[in-house]
């Protein structure tokens, strides 16, 4: 399940992943660099070549042409944000919040 907010310069995503749910093939953004922070329980993101796994809290952040993808290897629900930037995080921030808030 997920819901989109576009504004001028990125996007935000909230994502919830069922358990053992695969994500998208490995794929990159040309035009975006893209942050995922995880509001609850656990993912694992490949990037660089390796998998990653953030827990509530943390974040990383997938640069413009990273391959990268995420899965929930676990057996709870997966709760997380990501946020795509193309034009600079504080133009869109005040967007994000007019959009979200």
């Amino acid at each position: 399940m997920s819901a989109t907010c576009w504004a001028e310069g990125g996007w935000v995503r909230c994502i919830r992943s069922d358990s053992r749910l695969p994500g998208p093939p490995p794929h990159y953004h040309n035009d975006t660099c893209e942050l995922f922070h995880i509001v609850s329980g656990k993912l694992d993101i490949y990037l660089d070549g390796r998998w990653r796994t953030l827990q509530k809290g943390e974040c990383l952040i997938v640069p413009k042409n990273g391959v990268h993808t995420f899965k929930n290897n676990t057996s709870d629900e997966a709760r997380f944000i990501t946020t795509g930037v193309s034009k600079g995080f504080r133009r869109l921030s005040h967007r994000i919040w007019r959009c979200i808030g």
